[in-house]
């Protein structure tokens, strides 16, 4: 007998065939659904209605630090490119001013509190 397991996941090309089923996983009945990526980690966190999601590498390492170990993450990275070489403001731009020497709270990123984004000692 299968594991029936449910997966959420954004509209990826790299995983499409997963998606669809063209890709199967052994021993493993798959429904997955295609969600924006707000909605995935929204819904995710707060109902857990789904046993496999994708999850920002930030916002686990956060919950893990908070003490929730209710999530396991796998080394999965389907997108083997790093999105996060640089941060672009419009603050810096009409002021001039690298984005290096912006202090955290003068960023703002979607579902994040700032004081995930300041360095820790």
């Amino acid at each position: 007998m299968n594991l029936a397991l449910t997966m959420a996941m954004s509209g990826y090309e790299h995983v499409r065939d997963l998606a669809v089923g063209t890709v199967r996983v052994e021993g493993v009945d798959l429904t997955t659904l295609t969600l924006p990526v707000e909605e995935i980690f929204y819904r995710f966190l707060h109902y857990r209605e789904w046993q496999i999601s994708e999850l920002s590498l930030a916002r686990y390492v956060a919950l893990r630090a908070a003490g929730d170990e209710s999530v396991c993450a796998i080394p999965v990275f389907p997108s083997q490119v790093c999105r996060h070489s640089s941060i672009f403001t419009r603050y810096a731009y009409e002021q001039g001013v690298a984005a290096r020497n912006l202090e955290p709270e003068e960023l703002f990123v979607p579902g994040v509190p700032g004081h995930y984004l300041a360095s820790r000692p």
